[in-house]
């Protein structure tokens, strides 16, 4: 058993999430659907239900975009952010509910005005990209993790 899964592309921000949680002593599988780790696509119910039954982790944590907000990226990062999201929130709520899920965003999710941006800001879906963590918003809304009172992002 393993005390975290990371649903992850090439991001450096992983690289760093995997020393913070190392040094905390907390194991971490990495998942990817191309990279090293476990092979396995985030918008594939079947196999995110499969590793999240199978390992039980204490901590899920969902990393994996397309970090672009070309119109070209559209399904695919709707099939990985949006579609992921709930495929983690489903599989975490039937096989591991008292694991802690995070799903990472963007600045480009929230209105800018020139000033540093804050969590607190309303959303802006100005393309494909920044448009999913509102979509995100509504899935933890309609669908939380049984026992959880909510998601935390992790911004990397």
């Amino acid at each position: 058993m393993h005390d975290s899964i990371s649903f992850r592309r090439q991001r450096p921000g992983w690289f760093y999430l995997s020393q913070l949680l190392r040094q905390e002593g907390i194991d971490l599988v990495a998942v990817s659907r191309s990279a090293g780790g476990i092979q396995a696509d985030v918008a594939d119910y079947a196999a995110v239900e499969q590793l999240i039954k199978t390992q039980r982790p204490d901590y899920v944590f969902h990393l994996a975009a397309n970090s672009t907000t070309r119109h070209d990226a559209l399904f695919e990062n709707h099939a990985t952010i949006s579609t992921g999201t709930l495929n983690i929130l489903e599989s975490v709520k039937k096989h591991s509910p008292s694991a802690k899920v995070f799903i990472s965003g963007s600045g480009l999710q929230f209105k800018n005005e020139n000033k540093p941006i804050k969590e607190t800001d309303p959303f802006e879906a100005r393309d494909p990209y920044s448009g999913k963590p509102g979509t995100i918003g509504i899935c933890r809304k309609v669908l939380p993790p049984a026992g959880h009172t909510g998601l935390r992002g992790l911004f990397l």
